[in-house]
């Protein structure tokens, strides 16, 4: 094209859009959607700068739980990076009054604090109180320290306060005045290890039996322990833990895996047995036990040798399981059940990276079953099962990874499911973050408590969320349970800790009341929440303004999407005429008499919830009503004088529909195109709403979805009205601009 041609042409170009918006302005309507346009985009470049929190912001536990919560300042020349631990002293029986007497806090420095526990009740409230820490040295390098669980007589003697603990290389056993009374090098790294084994005391034995296994490689150490009481019938008995009955080596063929599980049966010591992980499969040894026969001619199983580990099975992780084969190489493996009897340890649960819970027979090693990690929600899926862990007394918790969200559920121990509510309800919940603490079971209150990246949760016994937060200070240790400050199995008095980034011991009780959602206004952490909380202590108006990103994206793109296929068909029909036309035509009636939202709803089921998916779905549903109004005006514009001069001069018919025709349906495309932003922005609100949602994507959509879900319609109306409203005012601001383009393109629209 000339220059002088083309200078006319954009000339032209600009003396039509200023005459337009010259049209434009005189719209009262036109210009206030702009406006409202002009805002919620401002809103969306802005965000970081118009809210007062993050997305992934959660109200503190000082704002949303009315309950225990303790606060304390450690020493701030030093950090403190472990969790706190709680210790409870243990009576001679099983079942008498066990109660958490101290908290500890430790640091991989070589420094513990140990803070005596106190509590009292300030109107008819329980309030803990710790008292001036003690102040002790551990061993440098400390990476993890614990309490044994043991019973014993005259459990207030020094001697039956015994705290174990690990650096890189060394397992090591400190009294209660955190003097070494044992210790073992291991010469090398400990890569895996199992738990320090204790059973309680089972009348008549002696005492008990402990073990702990460290691995590295192939070389795998176990330390073998009896626990003699202080005095049996005024005979003494010895001292605790002082030196191993035996430390037994084994050598594998292949290297360990993963942590290992010891089992020690209290009545019947020959069943002890250990199953190690290796590179090749399972291996379970047995460990015959030779009683002293002195102590044994009294009625007394007291230990004297531990023989030489007999193989008892292995497993190949590739089987063969109802004519299907699996490989079952092992994430973790954990029992059913972590109290030390028979029957709750008879199942080893080990989890896969095939999103399968296996369930393998301790005694014989023989699969019993291999169930897939399946949760009933359309909207839930692309999970990655990433743990499980037993609780005494309680069902197993296994949890996975759901994008930046986790879905957390008891498991059937029988048969590896998700435990059922009703025939289509599960036993399971969808939280933010990812999981980085072993769920913690309650057995008082009956509760399961766990901690994400992003907060605590607190779940009643059918995994129904009672308590969500974030933690004041952020939390730099995961969540640990304590203990009961009253007894264990007192259903109030039981508390769980972090440490957090600002240094300070944060303790909390299990039954502190909810009472997110949080109406608007100021709150006791000196936070202020404009537009109240919903359930999970998330800002209303954080999400309000992150929400409009998400709308202005699948309204802008879904609606260009759309109107762009549906011109381009438009045009190619209608000019082209013929079979192309009929075709093209046939096409656009079957999608005209498609149930859209039906459609919409099983297309986003193959997909899958995300914006991507949601926008493409639109898009492909949204064309065909524009496609007929296109062809309607292309074979009017194709008879025109100015269409057939420039056929005469040999244009091409690609050059004719999109030089010459182009141009003047593009005031058409563009009318649609802003009537279509309100309608995707309403269709992906009624998909969230209804379900089949993005539930990594902050939308006003899921706000309303999980308002419905939660079952705050009615109570919550600061948490329903904005969303709803925004959704609202956001439509309507196209729907204005496109009454607005309706009056530039239709003269006889205008007003006089």
């Amino acid at each position: 094209m000339p220059k002088k041609g083309w200078n006319e042409q954009r000339k032209a170009f600009i003396r039509s859009l200023k005459s337009g918006w010259k049209i434009y302005t005189r719209s009262k309507i036109g210009m206030a959607g702009l406006i409202l346009i002009l805002i919620f985009v401002i809103m969306a470049v802005f965000a970081p700068f118009l809210t007062p929190y993050t997305p992934e912001f959660k109200a503190p536990s000082v704002d949303v739980i009315r309950g225990d919560i303790y606060m304390t300042n450690l020493t701030t020349n030093m950090t403190w990076d472990k969790p706190p631990v709680g210790i409870i002293p243990y009576t001679a029986s099983q079942g008498g009054n066990q109660y958490l007497k101290y908290v500890m806090v430790y640091n991989s420095h070589g420094q513990a604090l140990l803070y005596p526990v106190n509590y009292t009740y300030v109107n008819n409230i329980l309030k803990i109180n710790l008292s001036s820490p003690l102040h002790y040295s551990i061993p440098y390098g400390t990476n993890y320290m614990g309490q044994t669980a043991m019973y014993a007589e005259h459990f207030t003697s020094p001697k039956t306060v015994v705290y174990y603990g690990f650096t890189n290389t060394t397992f090591y056993i400190m009294n209660n005045n955190f003097r070494m009374i044992y210790s073992y090098n291991f010469n090398r790294n400990i890569d895996y290890r199992s738990g320090f084994y204790n059973n309680p005391f089972q009348p008549p034995q002696g005492g008990q039996f402990s073990a702990i296994a460290l691995a590295n490689g192939t070389d795998v150490r176990i330390i073998f322990f009896y626990n003699a009481q202080l005095s049996i019938n005024g005979m003494s008995m010895g001292n605790v833990h002082y030196n191993p009955v035996n430390i037994v080596n084994i050598t594998l063929s292949s290297p360990v895996i993963n942590n290992i599980l010891l089992y020690i049966n209290p009545v019947n010591y020959n069943s002890t047995m250990v199953i190690i992980p290796t590179e090749s499969g399972l291996i379970s040894y047995t460990f015959p036990i030779q009683l002293n026969q002195t102590y044994l001619n009294m009625g007394l199983d007291i230990p004297q040798k531990v023989l030489s580990p007999k193989v008892s099975w292995t497993l190949n992780y590739s089987v063969n399981y109802n004519n299907s084969a699996y490989s079952i190489r092992p994430q973790s493996l954990t029992y059913s059940n972590n109290l030390p009897s028979e029957y709750s340890e008879q199942n080893i649960i080990l989890m896969t990276s095939g999103n399968n819970i296996i369930g393998i027979n301790r005694i014989n090693g023989a699969i019993e079953y291999i169930t897939p990690f399946v949760v009933f929600n359309s909207t839930i899926e692309r999970y990655t099962l990433e743990g499980i862990a037993g609780n005494a007394g309680n069902m197993p918790v296994a949890w996975a990874s759901l994008g930046s969200r986790s879905v957390v559920a008891m498991i059937d121990p029988h048969t590896g499911r998700i435990l059922l509510k009703t025939v289509t309800s599960q036993f399971y919940n969808v939280i933010d973050g990812q999981v980085n603490s072993v769920p913690i079971y309650d057995i008082g209150s009956d509760m399961i408590v766990l901690s994400t990246d992003q907060g605590v949760y607190v779940f009643n016994n059918n995994m129904h969320l009672n308590q969500t937060f974030s933690i004041q200070g952020g939390m730099r240790t995961p969540v640990s349970g304590l203990g009961n400050v009253i007894t264990y199995t007192s259903s109030t008095g039981y508390f769980y800790g972090v440490i957090t980034n600002n240094n300070k011991l944060y303790l909390q009780m299990t039954l502190g009341t909810d009472i997110a959602p949080l109406p608007p206004g100021k709150y006791p952490s000196g936070n202020t929440y404009i537009l109240g909380t919903d359930l999970y202590g998330h800002d209303i108006w954080t999400w309000i303004v992150y929400g409009a990103r998400a709308e202005l994206i699948v309204g802008l793109v879904a609606a260009l999407s759309s109107v762009l296929l549906g011109t381009f068909i438009g045009l190619i029909s209608g000019y082209y005429g013929g079979w192309i036309d009929v075709f093209f035509m046939r096409l656009t009636d079957i999608f005209l008499s498609l149930p859209g939202l039906v459609v919409m709803l099983l297309l986003v089921e193959i997909l899958g919830p995300s914006i991507w998916n949601v926008i493409l779905v639109i898009a492909v549903l949204g064309w065909s009503g524009i496609t007929r109004i296109i062809r309607a005006q292309v074979m009017s514009l194709k008879s025109r004088a100015f269409i057939d001069s420039a056929r005469i001069s040999g244009a091409s018919n690609v050059r004719i529909m999109f030089v010459h025709i182009m141009p003047n349906i593009l005031p058409l495309t563009f009318l649609f195109m802003s009537f279509g932003v309100s309608g995707a922005i309403i269709t992906e609100a009624s998909l969230a709403f209804l379900g089949f949602g993005d539930p990594h994507a902050i939308t006003w959509g899921m706000m309303l979805q999980y308002i419905w879900t939660t079952g705050n319609v009615l109570r919550a109306p600061w948490w329903l009205i904005p969303p709803g409203l925004a959704i609202t005012f956001l439509s309507m601001a196209f729907y204005f601009v496109g009454r607005a383009f309706d009056e530039i393109i239709n003269p006889r629209l205008r007003r006089r």
